[in-house]
């Protein structure tokens, strides 16, 4: 076993890091010269690899599901914007993606025309739902509106108070958040949707509570909105959904291209020190190691499906060769429908 993490030289080596991503169906095989710090410290780059980017779409669609595992339904999408648009109605949704690609309306409250409606998939759902606004309505009433830029930095939040029973709010700053806050995010100012989006708050897969608008202070003033109508004893929500037509699903999906080519590179290189343990120390991975680490540039493509080395669409490959210039390592996803190679110099 390595003494230090062959990524940061400092901490000691550990046995927490994958050789082959759960997110991406790999067995408990793991690392043994990885540290702890350096295998969270990848959280952020692989987020970007299994949430965020195509292969998010493909995690779904083979119904891989990682560590965790949906109550409601298995594989969800998660993290990219995924709407549903009743184009008769002009009216978007919040909705998501499960296995094999069903689409599922979220819970959530929308306003359409100075109305509140309550949409749901499950009775089940929007008992939990309403559950928890109702938690965050008689605990907390804060909402984050804008995330530190650095670590030490405030949030900016608002919150919302009771006054002369009518809600109002003020714009305030947090050193940190607690789990009954909800947060905020804006709708993108080039989206397709943008001019008849309505606010709304729903029910993410994680069963956060989001608010989302077109703009910061129509996304504060809808939830003022909402709270001063469920003060009203008689409030109830009907669903404008039953009246919608059966309109295409439209996926929104914004990633980091750099993070996910690193987490890409880090699969290939975890394989090859796991599998050729000599090279653990060889200098020439240093380039690479700096890659995983730090973004520094090195040469990496993407690659076409080659039909005699991905014959099998159920299974990835990590596949290594030597070239003149050196050892090139090939990572195929999902049977070639991806594929990414890096070189190791010599």
């Amino acid at each position: 076993m390595t003494k230090n993490c062959v990524y940061c030289k400092t901490n000691p080596a550990g046995n927490s890091d994958h050789v082959f991503p759960k997110s991406l169906g790999g067995e408990s095989i793991f690392m043994d010269c990885v540290c702890n710090k350096c295998n969270n410290d990848f959280s952020t780059i692989e987020r970007e690899l299994f949430q965020k980017s195509i292969i998010g779409l493909m995690r779904s669609y083979e119904g891989i599901e990682g560590y965790s595992k949906n109550k409601n339904r298995p594989a969800p999408l998660k993290y990219p914007e995924i709407f549903h648009c009743d184009k008769d109605y002009k009216i978007v949704y919040e909705v998501g993606l499960s296995y094999g690609f069903k689409p599922y309306i979220r819970p959530q409250f929308i306003k359409v025309a100075d109305k509140f409606y309550g949409e749901t998939p499950t009775k089940e759902e929007m008992r939990l739902f309403v559950d928890s606004f109702n938690n965050w309505r008689f605990k907390n009433l804060v909402m984050i509106t804008k995330f530190p830029a650095k670590k030490g930095d405030s949030y900016e939040a608002v919150r919302f108070s009771l006054v002369k029973n009518e809600y109002r709010f003020e714009k305030i700053e947090l050193p940190k958040v607690k789990k009954e806050i909800i947060h905020y995010t804006l709708m993108k100012d080039n989206d397709e949707f943008k001019d008849f989006f309505e606010p709304r708050m729903f029910f993410d897969d994680s069963s956060k509570i989001i608010v989302r608008s077109r703009s910061i202070d129509e996304g504060i003033n809808f939830v003022c909105d909402l709270l001063n109508y469920c003060n009203n004893d008689a409030a109830s929500f009907n669903s404008f959904s039953e009246k919608k037509s059966k309109d295409a699903i439209r996926v929104s999906m914004k990633f980091d291209v750099k993070k996910m080519q690193q987490a890409l590179v880090k699969i290939g290189l975890n394989c090859l020190m796991h599998y050729y343990p000599s090279t653990k120390e060889n200098l020439l991975l240093q380039p690479i190691i700096d890659y995983v680490r730090k973004g520094t540039p090195i040469r990496t493509a993407v690659d076409k499906k080659i039909d005699l080395l991905d014959t099998r669409t159920d299974i990835h490959t990590v596949l290594f060769y030597q070239l003149k210039e050196g050892l090139m390592i090939r990572s195929s996803l999902f049977g070639g429908h991806f594929t990414y190679s890096f070189l190791i110099e010599k």
